[in-house]
C-alpha cells in the first residue's frame, strides 16, 4: 500500500503546475460526484416517507375524530334493556310486532326454531334485524312463498351469552 502511495506521489510531483490543478480539481469533481450519488438516493427517500407519515398522520386525527360516529354505528341496534321474560316469550312477542304470524317454536339443545308466515318480505327482515338486536345468533333463515303472495318462513336461533 506505502508502494502505491509512494508511486503516485512520486508521478504527481512530476507533474507540471497546471496539471497538478486539472488533477486535483478532477478529484474533487469526483469525490463531489460519488457524495451526491450516495446521499440522492437517501434525501428522495426520506422527502417519500415524509410525505407518507404526513398523510398517516392526517388519517390517523381523521379516525380520532370519527371515534364517536364509530361507537354509535357499533351496531344497528338501539339500546335496550335486557329482558328477562322467556325466549318463546321474546320470539313470540317479536314476530307479532312485526306483524307476522306466529306458527310454532320449537327447541333442540338450546337451538329455536321458529316457524312463521306473512305476507311482507320486509317486515321478515325487520324481525331478523330484531331478532338480533334481542340478543340471539341466527344460524339460519328460510323464506318461501306458498300461495300468491303468503310466505312461509323458519328462523334457527341461538341465544347468546353476555
Amino acid at each position: 500500500m506505502n508502494e502505491i502511495i509512494a508511486r503516485l506521489r512520486s508521478t504527481f510531483n512530476g507533474l507540471e503546475s497546471r496539471e497538478k490543478q486539472l488533477a486535483s480539481g478532477g478529484g474533487i469533481i469526483i469525490i463531489i460526484t460519488a457524495i451526491v450519488t450516495l446521499i440522492s438516493p437517501m434525501v428522495a427517500k426520506h422527502s417519500e416517507l415524509s410525505e407518507q407519515a404526513e398523510q398517516l398522520n392526517a388519517d390517523l386525527r381523521w379516525l380520532e375524530q370519527q371515534r364517536e360516529v364509530v361507537v354509535r354505528l357499533k351496531n344497528g341496534c338501539a339500546n335496550r334493556d335486557v329482558d328477562k321474560s322467556s325466549d318463546r316469550d321474546q320470539l313470540t312477542r317479536l314476530v307479532r310486532r312485526n306483524q307476522l304470524r306466529f306458527n310454532s317454536l320449537q327447541n333442540n339443545n338450546g337451538t329455536q326454531r321458529l316457524v312463521f308466515s306473512g305476507s311482507d318480505a320486509n317486515r321478515v327482515m325487520h324481525l331478523a334485524h330484531q331478532i338480533a338486536c334481542a340478543g340471539y345468533a341466527i344460524k339460519s333463515l328460510n323464506v318461501t312463498t306458498s300461495s300468491g303472495t303468503e310466505l312461509k318462513g323458519s328462523m334457527e336461533v341461538v341465544a347468546i351469552e353476555s
